[in-house]
């Protein structure tokens, strides 16, 4: 008899904290924080560190064997290398170390991994007309590193439990859950307008023009109005009118001139 309590008083014990967990965990960040007392859930103390997340980045490129493709022509190469470093250094401080690699692929793509890890597809540079269409999707990307909304997205969706058994030797399907959950590529609406407010007044700083934002969607819009396996860019970010709209609303400082890059974007995409 008595052995039977300790079993039963040891399962009870068990489905409190499995409750208590459940509850912290998925029911606590949904209520508005108005409703909890000061304190009580406190999203920063369960993300990454940026020594975390700069070594998932560092992860997911090693698992995956991502890198630049051998044969992107040098012209791409530098090409790219003119529009990232004009971005970086209008960028200010920065907690990352930026890295940019150009992977030959006809999708329409740009992707941010963790720790300021940004994967560009040359079928962007394809479809865009000009470099500073280029430049207005990789401030955008830019953006969601600084926000740090990748991170952000695979803590919610995954849990901070989770991530570190991927970072202290997950199995394979660990590792396929938190791939998935990143190269979804999906962000929530607040998460995108913030985004791409960050990557106008990044642009508008940086002396490009911020309508090329809504320059890079009018061509999505005009020529990819139907879905497209090949358009991931455009499917992952919704295709919104209201963004196009904010992008030639949005109002550069008195004295602002854009300065146009000297490449030879033609050239370059016959090279593609």
């Amino acid at each position: 008899m008595g052995r039977t309590s300790i079993w039963v008083d040891l399962l009870k014990l068990l489905v409190s904290f499995a409750l208590l967990w459940l509850g912290y965990t998925y029911v606590t960040p949904m209520i508005p924080t108005g409703w909890l007392p000061a304190g009580w859930w406190d999203h920063d103390s369960v993300t990454l560190s940026i020594e975390q997340e700069e070594e998932l980045g560092e992860f997911l490129i090693e698992t995956f064997e991502i890198q630049q493709s051998e044969d992107v022509s040098p012209e791409v190469d530098s090409a790219l290398w003119v529009i990232e470093n004009r971005l970086l250094a209008n960028l200010g401080p920065t907690d990352f170390e930026y890295e940019f690699m150009i992977i030959d692929d006809p999708m329409v793509n740009a992707m941010t991994l963790p720790g300021g890890k940004i994967i560009v597809y040359t079928g962007l540079l394809a479809v865009s007309d000009t470099p500073e269409e280029v430049a207005a999707v990789l401030a955008h990307e830019i953006g969601h590193a600084e926000q740090r909304h990748v991170v952000d997205k695979i803590v919610t969706e995954l849990g901070i439990t989770f991530v570190m058994a991927v970072l202290t030797g997950g199995d394979a399907g660990l590792v396929r859950e938190i791939t998935q959950t990143v190269v979804s590529n999906v962000f929530s609406r607040s998460q995108e307008q913030e985004a791409d407010l960050f990557g106008l007044e990044l642009l508008e700083r940086s002396n490009i023009d911020p309508h090329a934002l809504a320059a890079f969607f009018r061509k999505l819009n005009r020529e990819h109005l139907s879905y497209d396996a090949e358009m991931e860019w455009l499917m992952s970010h919704p295709h919104n009118n209201s963004r196009i709209k904010a992008s030639l609303e949005y109002k550069v400082q008195e004295g602002f001139k854009s300065e146009s890059f000297a490449l030879n974007w033609d050239a370059l995409k016959s090279s593609l």
